[in-house]
Formats: C-alpha cells, structure tokens, sequence
C-alpha cells in the first residue's frame, strides 16, 4: 500500500466516527424531546388544560382611546 491508500482509509474511518458521534447525539436529543413532550401531555396536560381556559374565557374591559 502506498501513502495515498493509508490516508484515505484514516479519513474514511473519521468520517465513519463523526457519523457516528452525530447520529448519537442526535439520537439523545431527540430522547430528551421525547421525553419534555411526554411530561407535558401526560404529567402536567391537566394543570396546562386548565390554565388555558381561564386564560381563554377572561373577559378584560378595553377602554376605548377616541
């Protein structure tokens, strides 16, 4: 093998790392988002539900500025 065979197989084998590294930290934050939606919906989607309507249904006097 000559130089140009041994540098193009390190270069090879960085990129495949790299590939790696992203996909794995890819996949962790696309875990922790998972996970936030889960908490929001399941543990904290009643108390949001609530807080939602009365901010919906509030009635707010607007003074006219004629």
């Amino acid at each position: 093998m000559n130089t140009v065979d041994i540098e193009t197989g390190k270069h090879l084998r960085l990129l495949q790392n790299n590939g790696k590294r992203f996909g794995v930290v890819y996949l962790v934050i696309f875990g922790i988002l998972l996970l936030r939606l889960g908490y929001l919906q399941l543990i904290r989607g009643g108390w949001l539900r609530e807080r939602a309507d009365i901010q919906h249904q509030r009635e707010e006097i607007l003074p006219a500025s004629r």
